[in-house]
């Protein structure tokens, strides 16, 4: 059976957003050859480690030397750096300028921005793939080891590396430094993303991994007015940032595949009124099959009531005429008319409709769940900027004026609505899957039903048949048994016996005789089965009692 276009699928293709990165491009994945390194192996650079229970020095060197030959050809270093408003921006630096900037004592804030996605050498983590000296540069100024351990990782792309927090305090237990560190994802469209941020008493240093696009621009949006610098240099300002460009990004996506699900609602559910005459055919045709339907339409109505801010009015509903009426049968032809042909719904094509609505299922729970990370990151990155506040010491050097933590409630409370939303688009969507199913099952009814009612038509035909051969049996029999010689055809003509009424008189009665025995036979047997049927509703109704 043929599939012809459906609400299942879009009519137009996803649209991904102007501002995003392009990743639906050929990898080329590369070999994870055996790491060879043991820790005796190592030098001091990579076995001296901060945390040396979470970071593998081993893991690290392989790495590191399986960079030896890259060419950084498609990464871009970037480096935001200064004090104040007096900030730079240099764009691609090399490594010697790199190595400079690093090692600068006085700015305030450094952020280096490493775009890795314009590489051929594939996806984040695991192909990370800057020059070996760069990555040197980068793990002297402070880049997090365990992010490192996360991409050189084989299976770090779907065993994320969590949310890191890490407190140094000086002799006194005064608060000294901090670190955050956590991979998200922008879509999923974007590649992977880290965030990695050093914040001392007087300076802030950022290491960020392909930073989303979008919220590069509003960043250099701000760096365009000078007057608007000091806003860069608020405590998790790059965090909140980043964080909501991710949520916008997750809400557009659920925007797009919530499109598709109204579709889908919405054909069932709205009659297209545009087809007048074959709309008032169908609803002629139910009113007549269907007198007692006022209460389902009345329902029907009240819903459309409820759900006319979800899914889209017809043009015509919008106006001041009066709305039609339209019984369940109207509204299962339109749906069959979204799936197939309207006019013979054996052509709806129920595997491929139900294989795409499993596969908008999918994709709710894949949402669900990244949203879901996104709220936890949010709560981790929350209770860092609490937590922080109230260790922080006078010395400290930080915008007064402005408070992260409500930047976080903000956007807390936007993701778990994503959340909560999108169990609910996947539950909407299990539903129309029981719909298809039940639909399914109803076609299946219909076809055996007509498959029954041949079969009657031939058991009738054959109960003629046998009557007929009834019919003829007695009188056969008689003259078998007999050897009637009634009629003589002689040479002196036709010649009837006067005895020819003996004939009569045994046939007519033994007819009758075997057709009242198969009569009484067909009663017996009716009443029979109309008795087991009795007594099954009894027993039926006796274990419903002692349930």
């Amino acid at each position: 059976m043929a599939f012809k276009a459906s609400a299942l699928e879009s009519p137009a293709p996803l649209l991904r957003r102007s501002d995003r990165i392009d990743r639906r491009r050929d990898v080329k994945w590369q070999q994870w050859p055996e790491t060879t390194f043991q820790q005796n192996q190592l030098d001091a650079e990579w076995s001296d480690c901060s945390l040396p229970d979470l970071e593998d020095g081993s893991l690290i060197a392989w790495g590191v030397q399986q960079s030896q030959n890259a060419t950084g050809e498609g990464v871009a270093v970037d480096v935001l750096y200064g004090n104040g408003t007096d900030l730079d921006w240099p764009r691609n630096v090399e490594d010697d300028e790199l190595a400079r900037i690093m090692e600068l004592p006085a700015p305030s804030l450094r952020v280096c921005f490493i775009n890795t996605l314009g590489t051929d050498n594939g996806w984040l983590p695991g192909n990370f793939d800057p020059r070996q000296r760069t990555i040197r540069i980068l793990r002297k100024a402070g880049l997090s080891g365990v992010l490192l351990c996360n991409l050189y990782s084989e299976q770090s792309y779907w065993a994320k590396m969590g949310n890191q927090r890490y407190m140094h305090y000086d002799d006194k237990e005064q608060l000294k430094s901090f670190e955050i560190c956590y991979q998200y994802r922008c879509g999923w469209d974007t590649g992977v993303s880290f965030i990695h941020s050093i914040r001392e008493r007087r300076r802030t240093t950022y290491f960020c991994i392909n930073y989303p696009s979008g919220a590069r621009d509003r960043l250099e949006a701000i760096f365009r007015h000078e007057k608007r610098r000091t806003v860069i240099h608020r405590d998790f300002f790059l965090d909140t940032l980043v964080a909501d460009d991710s949520l916008k990004q997750w809400q557009f996506d659920i925007g797009q595949r919530r499109l598709m699900l109204l579709q889908v609602e919405k054909t069932f559910e709205k009659p297209l009124l545009g087809r007048s005459e074959g709309s008032a055919t169908l609803t002629d045709n139910s009113k007549r099959r269907h007198d007692k339907s006022d209460l389902a339409v009345s329902i029907r109505k009240n819903f459309h009531k409820h759900e006319k801010n979800d899914i889209e009015q017809q043009p015509e509903s919008r106006t001041n005429k009066q709305q039609k009426s339209y019984s369940d049968d109207f509204y299962t032809d339109q749906f069959y008319k979204s799936l197939g042909d309207v006019e013979n719904s054996q052509d709806v094509d129920f595997d491929s409709a139900t294989r795409s609505l499993h596969k908008m299922v999918r994709h709710w729970l894949g949402l669900r769940q990244d949203c879901e990370d996104l709220l936890a990151q949010l709560h981790f990155l929350h209770e860092t900027c609490i937590k922080i506040a109230g260790k922080r010491g006078k010395d400290w050097i930080w915008d007064r004026t402005a408070d992260a933590g409500e930047s976080f409630d903000v956007l807390i409370s936007q993701c778990d609505i994503c959340v909560r939303w999108t169990q609910v688009y996947h539950d909407r969507t299990q539903t129309r899957i029981n719909l298809l199913f039940h639909l399914a099952n109803q076609r299946t009814a219909a076809d055996t039903a007509k498959i029954a009612e041949q079969t009657q038509r031939d058991s009738a035909s054959m109960i003629t048949i046998a009557a007929v051969t009834m019919l003829f049996l007695p009188g056969t029999f008689i003259c078998t048994i007999l050897s009637t010689t009634f009629f003589d055809f002689g040479e002196n003509g036709l010649q009837v016996s006067s005895q020819w009424w003996f004939l009569l008189a045994a046939t007519i009665p033994l007819t009758v005789v075997v057709f009242g025995v198969w009569v009484g036979w067909q009663r017996m047997r009716r009443q029979s089965q109309q008795l087991k049927v009795a007594l099954r509703k009894i027993e039926l109704q006796k274990s419903a009692v002692d349930m």
